[in-house]
């Protein structure tokens, strides 16, 4: 499979957004965990 770098990047970027998407789920619900602890 012959991929442009326009096709990596568009991938790149797809993956980190997830990655980020991910990360940010978990900051919430770490924060709503300790609200819950108190």
């Amino acid at each position: 499979m012959n991929e442009t770098p326009e096709l990596k990047n568009a991938i790149t970027s797809v993956l980190l957004a997830n990655f980020d998407v991910k990360n940010i789920v978990e900051i919430n619900r770490n924060k709503g965990n300790k609200k819950f602890e108190k």
